[in-house]
Parts: structure tokens; C-alpha cells; sequence
């Protein structure tokens, strides 16, 4: 049997009960240390220090497990008596056992993170949890309703750690679809959380990507690349910022705050930005029920003010030819239109727009057109259309100013009213 050391024993108190306790232990100690054999039948104890009058409180291990004989009498007897000092004695360690669990079992965190940054708790709530896990929940729980495009959905509004109200909705799976809050003291990964600013919010995932737009309602929203998103108020943001033509570097103030935190199962990427586009090419084609059968490619050469154009027939280059229109300045080949009524050319006839627009406060384009003519015989330019061919009017095209913000186009400059949130073009010249 193992030995215990009484030395090891340390208790709270030796007052009332405690003090009984703290007896029948250390008894129990000592005779187990020593290895006596301790008679209850009223005689005398012979030990190894001579004799004694016997103990009227010290049971054995064995007397302790079954209440036979443990303070003498009957069977009965033992098993009261026996309840009454486990019971004292549980009240010991519990008391002994209070400063370790609450040094070993600090406050749990409201968050709960993987390896990348992904929340997997969020105030209690797991990214985990399904419909049925609800009522296991040690949380109240209410259930609600809300509409979305006209389908009416169910939400459940859970009262989570520290008073945060979450929301979660789930998939016909009984699968969480989303877990959000927008409550004043909701704190999210990074230290981010209601009320933070679009400032805070960049500086912390400077790899994120600030959205707006309309789908379904106004949205403003950041994606961190994680499965958190923060959402701000659209209210929040100036005239004109859900504006169609609105240029892309709109400008919207840093310190707009976030509303709302919202959680998802899995993560959700950065959306990759549109790619570049690349100002110096461009194309237009001729489709005969949705197949594309010719196809006229237009690249400017670089540093120079020649033009490469390229006629694709059935798939087979038909013309490769590269044009100098240095006596049409500014030209602009975004302005390319095919102007023949054919559908198979032949010559091919293109114009483009050149110089400055005439009145910058005119919606249409009004700059002047150059017409090119390819064909086998040659190219030919002129500021008036061929003669000869059969020509469509062409259409009018609204004024492309560039997506920059006060950026200068063909004369006039790019203006905005922050009152408004209307755009517009003004006379670029003093």
C-alpha cells in the first residue's frame, strides 16, 4: 500500500468540522506510516512505543470504504457516520481545491482562432454549429424572422459571452451560413470591432479589399481574406458613392466605422482586382448568330503615333497593316468603330475620334473623325468617309473620361460635388 506523508498534507482550517477532518486524516496517516495494527475492541493498543489507551476516533482505509465498525456499533451506525465525514471531508478539498481550479482555469477568451487568423468561436458560439446544436447552447436563445429578396428566412439571436448579441442563420442543411453582431462591445480578431474605423481596419490587413456597391440593397464591406468580413453603414458614405459612373479612385474618408462583424464557416478570399487594362489595345468584331466571324484588332505603337490593325476572317488574318495618323493629334482608339453595313467587308472602313471635345459640358462625344480604309490595295486616310461604300451612320458614344478622378479628357476635366454626388466635365483651360 502506498505510504502518505503527513508532511504533504495541507488544509484550510482546523475549526469545527475542518478540525475533525483534519484528525481522522492525519490519523489515518499515521497508521498507515507506521504500520500499526490498532484494536477497536476496548483494550489497550500495543504499538511500537508501548501501550496506549485506543484511539476513540482513528478507522482504517478498509472501515473508511465499508462503515463496518469505523466509531464501533453497528453496521447502520457506521454507514451514517461514515456519510457524515465524507461529506465534511469533500467540504475540505473543495475549499482546498478553489484557488488551484480558479489559478488554473483563467477566463475564457471571447475568440477563438486557427493557424491563419480564421475565428473558429466567436463569443461562445462555434463556426461549427448546426440548427439542433442550439438548444445545447449554454446561452438564451431567440428565435426571429427576416427577409432577403422576398424569401422569408429564419435567424436565431443568441445572448453569447459578455452580453454580445450574435445572430447566426443557417443553410437548408442545418448548417451555419453566418454568425454576426452589432453589438457596441463586439470585439473581433486584430482588436477590431464595432466602431473601429476604415483606417484601423486597413492598417490590420493591408492585403484586404474595400468593396461598395448595389446588390440587393447598398452594401460597404471589408474582406480581410479570412472568414471574417466587416461591414459598415452605407449611409455612412458620401453622395454619390453607389454612383454607376463613379471613377475607382472615388474618394471615401477613413473614418467610417464599422457596424457590423460577420463570421462564416469557411474563409472568404480576397476578391482579385479587375486586371489592369491596358489603354493601348482594343478590338471590335462582327457576331452572325452569336459566332464571332470577323474580328478587327487595333494596337497602338508604343512611344509613336502609328497603329497596328489587324483583319481577322473565318479565323485566318486577311490584313496586317500599321498606319501613321500623326496629322490627327489625340487620337483616340477607344473611339474605333466598324463603319461598313456588310457583313463581310470588303474593304474594311474603321473611324476613330480625335482632338478635344467641343463642348465639355455635352454628354455625347463630339470630337472629330478620322475613317481608314484597308484593302488589298492599300490603306487610306481621310477626315471625311469613302466614297462608294455603303456606310452605317455609326452611333453616339458617350464621353469616356477615364476612371482618375480630375483626370484631364481630350480638354476638360472631371468634376464632382460632394453635395450632389453629381459628376461631370468642365473647360480644362484657365
Amino acid at each position: 500500500m502506498t505510504r502518505l506523508e503527513p508532511a504533504r498534507l495541507r488544509w484550510p482550517g482546523t475549526r469545527g468540522p475542518l478540525k475533525e477532518a483534519r484528525l481522522a486524516w492525519q490519523a489515518i496517516a499515521d497508521a498507515e506510516l507506521a504500520g500499526q495494527e490498532t484494536c477497536r475492541c476496548g483494550k489497550r493498543e500495543k504499538t511500537a512505543f508501548g501501550e496506549r489507551e485506543p484511539l476513540p476516533f482513528r478507522p482504517t482505509l478498509r472501515q473508511l470504504a465499508t462503515g463496518r465498525e469505523a466509531f464501533g456499533g453497528s453496521r447502520v451506525a457506521g454507514k451514517h457516520r461514515k456519510s457524515d465525514l465524507i461529506r465534511r471531508i469533500c467540504i475540505v478539498v473543495a475549499l482546498a481545491l478553489v484557488p488551484i481550479a480558479a489559478q488554473a482555469s483563467p477566463a475564457r477568451s471571447p475568440l477563438v482562432l486557427d493557424l491563419k487568423g480564421n475565428v473558429r468561436s466567436f463569443y461562445g458560439v462555434p463556426v461549427t454549429l448546426t440548427r439542433s446544436d442550439l438548444k445545447r447552447l449554454p446561452f438564451r436563445v431567440k428565435e426571429g424572422r427576416h427577409y432577403s429578396e422576398g424569401i422569408e428566412y429564419t435567424n436565431y439571436t443568441i445572448t453569447a459571452q459578455t452580453g454580445v448579441q450574435v445572430q447566426v442563420t443557417f443553410t437548408r442543411e442545418g448548417k451555419l451560413y453566418e454568425a454576426e453582431t452589432i453589438s457596441p462591445n463586439a470585439v473581433g480578431p486584430k482588436g477590431i470591432g464595432v466602431g473601429s474605423t476604415l483606417a484601423d481596419v486597413r492598417r490590420e490587413w493591408p492585403g484586404g479589399m474595400f468593396l461598395y456597391g448595389f446588390a440587393d440593397g447598398y452594401y460597404v464591406t471589408y474582406a480581410t481574406g479570412t472568414n471574417v468580413l466587416l461591414r459598415f453603414d452605407p449611409d455612412d458614405m458620401p453622395p454619390g458613392a453607389f454612383d454607376h459612373e463613379r471613377p475607382d479612385d472615388f474618394p471615401v474618408p477613413d473614418n467610417i466605422k464599422v457596424q457590423k462583424i460577420s463570421v462564416y464557416p469557411k474563409p472568404n478570399p480576397v476578391p482579385k482586382g479587375r486586371e489592369p487594362l491596358d489603354l493601348s489595345k482594343t478590338y471590335t468584331a462582327i457576331q452572325i448568330k452569336g459566332k464571332e466571324t470577323s474580328r478587327l484588332d487595333v494596337e497602338r505603337v508604343p512611344d509613336s503615333p502609328r497603329v497596328r490593325l489587324t483583319w481577322t476572317h473565318e479565323g485566318k488574318v486577311e490584313i496586317d497593316r500599321t498606319v501613321d495618323l500623326s496629322e490627327y493629334p489625340d487620337f483616340d482608339i477607344w473611339s474605333l468603330q466598324l463603319r461598313q453595313l456588310t457583313a463581310e467587308p470588303s474593304p474594311v472602313v474603321v473611324s476613330f475620334r480625335y482632338g478635344d471635345f467641343k463642348n465639355c459640358g455635352a454628354r455625347e462625344d463630339d470630337r472629330d473623325l478620322v475613317y481608314v480604309t484597308l484593302n488589298g490595295q492599300g490603306t487610306t486616310i481621310s477626315s471625311s468617309p469613302p466614297q462608294g461604300i455603303a456606310m452605317r451612320q455609326g452611333y453616339s458614344m458617350p464621353k469616356n473620361v477615364g476612371n482618375s478622378m480630375n483626370s484631364t479628357a481630350h480638354g476638360c476635366r472631371r468634376t464632382y460635388d460632394p453635395g450632389t454626388g453629381a459628376f461631370g466635365l468642365e473647360s480644362d483651360t484657365e
